[in-house]
């Protein structure tokens, strides 16, 4: 586990894979700076398991701009979903693909983006080297669909769900995305996959003292107290660009609970050594619940809290 004492100052990029937008030029890395930084990086998916990635997580969706930017995102209902906040920013919000890969056969729903809602102020869009800034920002939006979904979601998890999970898989985050990977050849992008990451910190809440370092959780990776989480490389992979708005469980494979959506990298140096995600309670699930009626929850669903 990353120790505070040992943790340089965090750099944070955004997972979207899109170039740099002509809304937002400022903060985002353009395509060239992109390209360059790809080739000294080791990308998501190096050992990614196929066993894992065949599990049934249909709620987690592709999300399409109307160029060539896309992220990913999670289902919590059967007229929304949810992606990263920076995602609408960079102006991916066309439509959704319901599906394992977009090159294959799946269904494509168009988004009514009149609707969407984001959390993230684009003008606080993530640069390198800054975390979001306090208070109630978080990099998460909502998509609304213009057709339901022929399939009812996962809900999102209480906090004694969460609690109960890890005590049977302690320490594990389990992330579905369609990002990139190594080899854009032999594992194109766009394929729903999964992998296994070490949790780092559940809250971004310790602190210097109780990490044993100089530095509390949000000084030394970049995240928000108490409203995101942060994770590492398990198996020499992890997200990467694309991997946006994804889902994140925790959990058994056989029973995995929905906590979080990724977010962004805390670190230039590897693509998916360090990752930052937004959990989906306290004021983002009130949010939620607050601009989505079918909101897919334990309580709405009939399952123990």
């Amino acid at each position: 586990m990353l120790s505070a004492a040992c943790a340089a100052e965090p750099e944070i990029i955004p997972f979207v894979s899109s170039a740099k937008s002509a809304a937002h030029p400022g903060p985002i890395a353009s395509a060239m700076e992109i390209s360059r930084l790809l080739e000294t990086l080791t990308p998501r998916i190096l050992k990614f398991d196929p066993n894992l990635s065949q599990l049934n997580f249909q709620e987690a969706v592709l999300v399409l701009g109307d160029k060539d930017g896309f992220c990913s995102g999670v289902a919590v209902s059967k007229t929304a979903v949810i992606t990263a906040g920076h995602c609408v920013c960079d102006d991916i919000q066309d439509r959704v693909f319901l599906g394992s890969d977009y090159s294959l056969s799946g269904t494509t729903l168009k988004i009514d983006r009149s609707r969407t809602k984001n959390k993230l102020d684009c003008a606080h869009m993530t640069a390198p080297g800054k975390s979001y800034p306090p208070g109630d920002t978080r990099d998460v939006a909502i998509l609304y669909l213009e057709e339901s979904l022929p399939f009812d979601p996962r809900p999102i998890a209480t906090e004694s769900e969460e609690a109960d999970a890890l005590k049977k898989e302690p320490g594990i985050l389990m992330v579905v995305g369609y990002g990139n990977t190594q080899d854009l050849i032999k594992y194109p992008a766009r394929v729903k996959r999964a992998i296994r990451l070490n949790l780092l910190t559940l809250k971004c809440e310790r602190t210097a003292n109780e990490i044993g370092g100089q530095q509390n959780d949000s000084e030394a990776f970049g995240c928000q107290a108490g409203a995101e989480m942060t994770s590492s490389a398990a198996y020499d992979g992890g997200p990467c660009e694309g991997d946006s708005g994804g889902p994140n469980y925790v959990g058994p494979k056989n029973d995995p609970r929905l906590v979080a959506i990724t977010s962004r990298l805390a670190s230039f140096r590897r693509c998916g050594e360090r990752s930052i995600q937004v959990r989906l309670g306290g004021d983002v699930y009130a949010w939620l619940k607050e601009n989505i009626a079918d909101l897919k929850t334990s309580a709405t669903t009939g399952k123990s809290k």
